[in-house]
């Protein structure tokens, strides 16, 4: 679907294509990976996912911009259509990490934890590593 008034008419973001992943986690609870893709002229220059139980809570992430593309305010432009989804109407709460793309979310209304406390990591940085 194109995106009113950007500057680019040839953008167009697909909504949650393919459909979302359900899987079965017990006592008739499920999880979900919603994900959105950005198209120029057929070629996808972006990526977003969300996994929420659809009920209170999401986690944004791997939001992803071809480096040719960046700074030209793709990021923000699938950000809106993320939050424009129906799927995260009545969430509590949505989380992400980044390092440096701030200035993205904060227009969404994302800021600082305020109950950092709450939160832990189970961090393993060389899980990727061959041995």
């Amino acid at each position: 679907m194109p995106i009113p008034g950007f500057p680019l008419n040839s953008v167009s973001f697909p909504i949650r294509c393919p459909p979302p992943i359900f899987t079965s986690i017990g006592s008739g609870e499920a999880t979900t990976s919603l994900t959105w893709r950005a198209y120029i002229e057929g070629k996808q220059i972006a990526f977003a996912r969300l996994i929420t139980d659809q009920a209170t809570f999401a986690y944004l992430c791997d939001v992803f911009v071809l480096p040719a593309y960046r700074g030209n305010g793709y990021a923000s432009a699938l950000m809106k259509h993320v939050f424009a989804s129906p799927s995260l109407t009545g969430l509590r709460r949505i989380v992400l990490v980044t390092t440096d793309a701030h200035h993205v979310y904060k227009p969404h209304g994302f800021k600082g934890l305020t109950t950092l406390e709450r939160y832990m990591e189970l961090h393993n940085p060389h899980v990727y590593k061959t041995a």
